[in-house]
């Protein structure tokens, strides 16, 4: 019988319910496990209960999302980063809300999000977020596995023979496909388009393209600059200056830049650039903010600023001489 199995039918221990209706059962992970218990279980109680199995009420004079004694106040815990509207009934403590975990360090409690076909249960550790994964099944959220060929079910890790397994990498579930066939899913939350990948008979499958996904920041964008390309808008010096900062806005809340955002931004700032090379004096949209230019490189995010610099040095360096900028600490 497997660790953690219990029963004719070797069930998860926490599919047995060993724990009270006030609370969650959580499988303990062997590696972590405490060597003084011999279960491989924990009951986490909810505010009203305590014990082992979260079978004893708690006599406490303050309601849900309020502590204190002998005066309640209302528990302070932010919610939009994971944590319960509740809070220890004596300290006012937050904890993470249920199925979450919260790394060292941090202020922030996680989704422990587990696949469920490669886990036992939604519960994670606490601190680290791994999922108790069945067996050969890998990952934080147990929905990998070691060998490329092999496919995450409810019996483990098995072996796909004659296509690539449904597999999930860069946040797209990638569905069993053909040898030597490419398919495509779409992109990632948070942006749109098409992503592609192949799979190959030799080395399985190959590192998803997501060069066509636009993040959603770059959209808007990308609508028009479509406008300036086709001649049914024009720039003229205050578009200028309000596209230099939406391009800044979108590079600075955007994490990771796909290859459609640089491109965007690449062709954007293209055209920024041919309408001040028109211009001269007043209508220099410099002349209007000296710091427009400088705007779509800001500094606060050197890991973008380092994937756009190598498709922009050559006319930021010529509109700098134009405008007598000495230093140009953005592009090397």
């Amino acid at each position: 019988m497997r660790i953690g199995h219990f029963g004719k039918q070797c069930l998860p221990v926490c599919q047995l319910n060993p724990c009270s209706e006030s609370s969650t059962c959580e499988s303990v992970i062997p590696s972590v496990l405490n060597q003084t218990k011999k279960k491989m279980y924990h009951c986490k109680c909810d505010a009203q209960h305590t014990g082992d199995y979260c079978e004893v009420n708690l006599d406490m004079p303050c309601p849900s999302n309020w502590w204190g004694y002998p005066i309640c106040g209302p528990c302070q815990c932010d919610i939009n980063k994971g944590y319960s509207a509740d809070c220890n009934k004596t300290t006012g403590e937050c904890y993470c809300e249920v199925n979450h975990f919260q790394p060292r360090d941090s202020a922030i409690c996680y989704s422990c999000n587990c696949y469920a076909v490669g886990s036992y249960g939604n519960g994670c550790d606490p601190v680290s977020g791994q999922c108790h994964c069945r067996p050969g099944v890998i990952g934080r959220r147990c929905d990998s596995c070691s060998n490329p060929f092999a496919e995450v079910t409810l019996r483990g890790c098995e072996v796909v023979y004659d296509s690539c397994p449904k597999a999930y990498s860069r946040e797209i579930w990638w569905p069993r496909t053909f040898f030597d066939e490419i398919v495509e899913q779409d992109c990632p939350e948070g942006s749109v388009g098409t992503a592609t990948r192949f799979c190959s008979e030799q080395h399985g499958w190959g590192e998803p393209d997501l060069f066509g996904c636009t993040s959603l920041s770059f959209v808007e964008l990308a609508d028009q600059l479509g406008n300036l390309q086709k001649g049914l808008m024009e720039l003229n010096t205050s578009l200028v200056v309000e596209y230099a900062h939406q391009l800044q806005t979108a590079v600075n809340k955007t994490f990771p830049l796909y290859g459609n955002d640089v491109l965007i931004f690449s062709l954007f700032f293209h055209q920024i650039i041919q309408h001040e090379k028109q211009k001269a004096g007043l209508d220099l949209s410099h002349r209007q903010d000296r710091y427009f230019i400088k705007a779509p490189l800001d500094q606060s995010r050197p890991w973008a600023t380092a994937q756009l610099n190598h498709w922009i040095k050559q006319p930021w360096t010529e509109l700098s001489f134009r405008f007598k900028i000495h230093r140009i600490d953005s592009v090397p």
